[in-house]
């Protein structure tokens, strides 16, 4: 986490490649993550464990007090990893990345690391319209920060949906798809 809060340093992780194999483009070096600590929701990764969150949402208030609006001013350190990674490469293609809303919303519910997520699931179920309402704020920050990033000159933003392996086909486009849609 320092190598990613620290830009300079961020910047020479995301070189290194280029500079070893030189690639044509150049990825972020960031987490998929740094949304969740925006949104007020920071994490560790632990030994032997993986992460683990300083709270997690398990109430309406607590989706309620999710605040999209201010997660690009706490990111700033993203998007100054990003102006410099740009500078550094004005010839090649510098790419960004987001998590999506679903995965974001899985790692919040959840607390920490899982392998089936059990909460998240469970939350899904029994409060359809708390999870729409999480999703919905989840896309509106999603939306912000891949903006940001286009701000800063990113030539293109991946959105990573890391757990959508908790999704049948068929449930795909209505828990997850749409969410991604909308934050674009």
């Amino acid at each position: 986490l320092n190598l990613v809060k620290t830009p300079e340093l961020a910047l020479q992780a995301a070189l290194q490649p280029i500079e070893r194999f030189g690639f044509d483009c150049a990825i972020l070096f960031s987490d998929i993550l740094v949304l969740a600590e925006a949104l007020g929701y920071g994490y560790n990764f632990i030994d032997g464990k993986g992460l683990s969150f300083s709270g997690r949402i398990s109430s309406k208030k607590d989706i309620e007090n999710l605040n999209a609006e201010c997660v690009c001013e706490k990111l700033g350190y993203v998007f100054n990893a990003l102006k410099l990674l740009r500078n550094a490469l004005p010839k090649k293609a510098v790419l960004g990345f987001s998590a999506s809303p679903f995965t974001l919303g899985a790692y919040l519910i959840e607390g920490e690391s899982s392998k089936d997520f059990p909460r998240y699931k469970a939350f899904m179920k029994t409060e359809p319209e708390l999870f729409a309402t999480l999703m919905q704020k989840l896309s509106n920050a999603v939306g912000l920060y891949i903006k940001a990033q286009f701000k800063c000159n990113a030539d293109a933003v991946q959105i990573f949906d890391s757990h959508s392996h908790l999704l049948g086909e068929k449930n795909y486009w209505e828990l997850s798809g749409k969410y991604i849609q909308a934050a674009l």
